[in-house]
């Protein structure tokens, strides 16, 4: 009888302790979420400078390509087409998250038209400038991958610079 109630006892002081550890876990995790949420006027920010900078890198890379050693091939006009779309389908994110708020389907289709990008200019040599350039609009993507809750998907990790 006494083991028996000793268990009980030992029981319910463990089911105490879960019940406060719990909570203080699920207080801990929302407060972590709260703070890596990105609000609506810096998602803008974020896709303006995404935008801006997709531009500008658009003729880098362009120039970059055509004098690279993929220069005349199918390669050379699939990379500049990738460049363009990636250019358009950041204008149509932010235009779409300015009216409507939301942007996860558009952003899953920048990543896409990324993806192929972060090979071209980690493969193939295209100078420093359009790899500096990636790499700023890598970032801006990851800022808005965060906020997305979309996962990394490139192939190479910021930073590697690949061949110059």
């Amino acid at each position: 009888m006494k083991v028996h109630r000793a268990l009980r006892r030992c029981c319910n002081l463990a089911l105490i302790f879960s019940f406060i550890f719990g909570c203080f876990w699920v207080l801990q995790t929302s407060s972590a979420q709260a703070q890596t949420r990105v609000n609506d006027p810096d998602m803008i920010v974020i896709m303006k400078n995404l935008h801006q900078d997709a531009q500008s890198f658009r003729p880098l890379f362009d120039k970059a390509v055509h004098k690279s050693a993929i220069r005349h091939t199918s390669q050379e006009r699939d990379a500049r087409d990738m460049s363009l779309s990636f250019d358009r389908e950041t204008d149509v994110l932010m235009q779409n998250f300015k009216k409507n708020r939301y942007g996860g389907e558009q952003f899953r289709r920048i990543m896409e038209a990324a993806e192929p990008i972060d090979t071209v200019v980690h493969t193939v040599q295209l100078g420093q400038e359009v790899t500096t350039q990636w790499q700023i609009i890598r970032a801006e993507l990851h800022q808005l991958g965060l906020a997305y809750g979309y996962p990394e998907s490139f192939r190479y990790p910021i930073g590697n610079a690949g061949p110059m």
